[in-house]
């Protein structure tokens, strides 16, 4: 599909005098990290870039096929668990003095990704998540697509 990760470091054929097998668990393990440090780099790119927004499609199209599949799947993982947790304790403070304490701090909302429903809000949040991705997803496969492209996210919506 012509899809290439570069390796992290580079390797030297002679450091392993003439073993074939010390050298391709050299390739192996820089393959390895090159993979994870994609991966990662392309979970931070996508926990930015929620479904319906074009930094998705971004993401889709322009990383590589591995780390999307994988970093998807991971946030549907993360959906789910949410969506069938039950919701988190109410908070009841002691005392008064406390709780004036505790509303003078303000906190900035956390970013909640449109792909991620909030803990314990049940099953129709996730699907209705589910549901937007996947016309995303229709409406991409519907349009122009390398090979690579087309594969991975053939591979998303099966």
């Amino acid at each position: 599909e012509g899809e290439r990760i570069e390796l992290l470091k580079l390797i030297q054929p002679s450091d392993a005098r003439g073993a074939v097998e010390a050298w391709l668990l050299q390739v192996e393990v820089s393959m390895r990290e090159a993979l994870r440090s994609v991966t990662v780099c392309a979970a931070v790119f996508a926990s930015r870039a929620p479904v319906g927004t074009v930094g998705r499609e971004r993401f889709l199209l322009g990383w590589a096929g591995q780390a999307v599949l994988a970093v998807t799947r991971a946030e549907w993982t993360m959906a789910a668990e949410a969506a069938l947790s039950p919701p988190p304790p109410a908070v009841v403070l002691p005392s008064a003095r406390v709780r004036l304490v505790a509303l003078s701090v303000q906190l900035p909302p956390q970013p909640q990704s449109a792909a991620l429903p909030v803990r314990g809000g049940g099953l129709a949040p996730l699907y209705e998540a589910q549901v937007r991705s996947l016309e995303l997803l229709v409406r991409l496969v519907r349009g122009k697509l390398d090979k690579a492209q087309r594969l991975t996210l053939e591979a998303l919506v099966t």
